[in-house]
C-alpha cells in the first residue's frame, strides 16, 4: 500500500506544481505587456513531469515485488520461491538507483543553470 501513497502524492503533488507554474504565468502575463509565458517557465514544468515519471516507472517494479511478494508468500524469506522474490528486488533496486543516474542527465541537459554549475565544478571548457 505504501508505493501506491508514493505514487497518488508524487502524482498529486507534480499535478499541483504544473497548475501553480501555470496559475502564475498566467497572473504574470494579465500584469505584464508579454503575451506568452517565458521559454525557462516551459522548461520547468517540462522537467518536472519528465523528472516525475521517470521516478514512477522506475519505482513500479518495486511496487510491483512488493505487491507480489504480499498476495504470493511463497516469494517471501520462509518460502519456496524466496530466490524469485530475491532476484525481482534486486532488479528493483537496480531501477531505483536508474532514476538517479536518469534524472542527473535530465537535469543537465534541460538546466543551463545545473550545467554551468557542473561545468564550474569540474573545471570543464565553458
Amino acid at each position: 500500500m505504501i508505493p501506491s501513497v508514493t505514487f497518488a502524492t508524487i502524482i498529486a503533488c507534480t499535478t499541483i506544481t504544473g497548475i501553480q507554474l501555470k496559475h502564475v504565468g498566467a497572473l504574470r502575463k494579465s500584469i505584464s505587456t508579454r503575451n506568452n509565458i517565458s521559454t525557462k517557465e516551459k522548461k520547468l514544468v517540462i522537467m518536472l513531469v519528465i523528472v516525475s515519471v521517470i521516478f514512477i516507472a522506475c519505482l513500479m517494479p518495486t511496487a510491483a515485488t512488493r505487491t507480489a511478494v504480499g498476495i504470493m508468500p511463497e516469494l517471501s524469506v520462509n518460502g519456496n520461491y524466496f530466490d524469485v522474490g530475491l532476484l525481482l528486488y534486486e532488479l528493483s533496486y537496480l531501477t531505483e538507483t536508474l532514476t538517479s543516474s536518469v534524472n542527473l542527465l535530465v537535469y543537465y541537459s534541460m538546466s543551463s543553470r545545473y550545467k554551468y554549475t557542473i561545468r564550474s565544478m569540474f573545471k570543464l571548457k565553458l
